[in-house]
């Protein structure tokens, strides 16, 4: 059940990723994108799983996350590079597990073998080789993702001038608008450098902004975590009008990619158009950083029309950039208890 609106940005959007996973563009970038790291495997998320109440087991690249229920629990592995569905095993029965997620990466190792997930799959395509890959570790069930099942890219790597002219009109026209506003004024803060003055207003402006949006999924204990595991190499961009803060973007960065992580505003930041500067201003930095991906984080995903009814205002945001959407391998669930 969706309305005439939902129904057409869903098709459109189909069409969109298809056009794109089409294309050599979108094989060259998924090669060289496969070769990070997920932020899911990084010594610094596995911090904000600790800070969060969860054990942090194997290696980066490798790690599994356990949230023990008194004598049961539950656990996840997402995005490794690395997939030891052994060690899986060993952890369900050693912790009793009623849930063990795993969620594939683009690219991973299983056993002695690389398996990519199709680079032209397109939510309706046949997977059935690289699914038969995955079932014969033992994974067989398929279930709704944990982490977001789809993502955009932008290549960062290209000139400035290159990355403008992709874009949308109405991105460029609010990117020259902005930069032409006197009362507007950014700034690019290390969150290692973040004063008592820096938490309390970015925390303030997150707060208001989740009330007004019925957004509930940056907490402050999360969020106080992830400034904290984070705060070596990423950074947060303020834009304020006339000494106000409006408008926050927060990027951490993972090896080359820089992840737009959680970005807020208020409405006096959306009217003029505070959002979009601040995207342009993180790839400028990004790129003085040494990083060559700016990763949206998540998008709309086709084939779970449920779980993401309310993503499409922000997905067509981030489709103003233009940047190249990847779908996620399905997510499965190894055989819980422990026997």
């Amino acid at each position: 059940q969706t309305c005439p609106h939902y129904t057409w940005y869903h098709n459109s959007t189909r069409n969109h990723i298809i056009c794109y996973m089409q294309s050599q563009t979108h094989c060259l970038l998924f090669d060289r994108l496969s070769e990070q790291t997920d932020i899911h495997q990084t010594t610094m998320y596995a911090q904000v799983m600790r800070d969060l109440g969860w054990l942090v087991l194997g290696k980066p690249g490798s790690q599994t996350f356990v949230r023990k229920l008194g004598p049961i629990a539950v656990a996840k592995t997402q995005r490794p590079s690395i997939l030891h569905v052994e060690s899986l095993h060993e952890i369900r029965r050693k912790y009793r597990t009623i849930l063990m997620q795993v969620e594939p990466a683009l690219c991973m190792r299983v056993g002695k073998k690389i398996v990519k997930f199709p680079q032209t799959y397109d939510g309706l395509g046949d997977i059935s080789l690289w699914k038969n890959q995955i079932v014969s570790t033992g994974l067989t069930k398929i279930v709704s993702p944990l982490a977001h099942s789809a993502t955009s890219v932008i290549d960062i790597l290209l000139s400035e001038t290159e990355l403008l002219s992709k874009m949308k009109r109405v991105a460029r026209y609010n990117i020259s608008v902005t930069k032409k506003k006197r009362n507007l004024k950014i700034h690019t803060i290390p969150i290692r450098e973040f004063s008592k003055k820096d938490h309390e207003k970015y925390f303030h402006i997150l707060n208001v902004w989740s009330k007004r949006k019925h957004v509930y999924g940056f907490e402050p204990k999360l969020m106080k975590a992830v400034l904290s595991a984070f705060k070596a190499e990423s950074w947060c961009h303020f834009g304020e009008i006339d000494g106000k803060l409006e408008s926050t973007a927060l990027m951490l960065k993972v090896g080359k990619v820089m992840v737009y992580y959680c970005a807020v505003s208020s409405e006096n930041g959306y009217s003029n158009r505070v959002p979009t500067a601040l995207i342009w201003e993180s790839i400028v930095t990004g790129k003085k950083l040494g990083c060559e991906f700016l990763d949206f984080g998540g998008i709309y995903d086709p084939r779970y029309v449920d779980e993401y009814k309310r993503w499409g205002g922000f997905t067509t945001f981030k489709e103003k950039f233009a940047p190249t959407p990847f779908l996620y391998p399905p997510s499965f669930r190894l055989r819980t208890g422990w026997w």
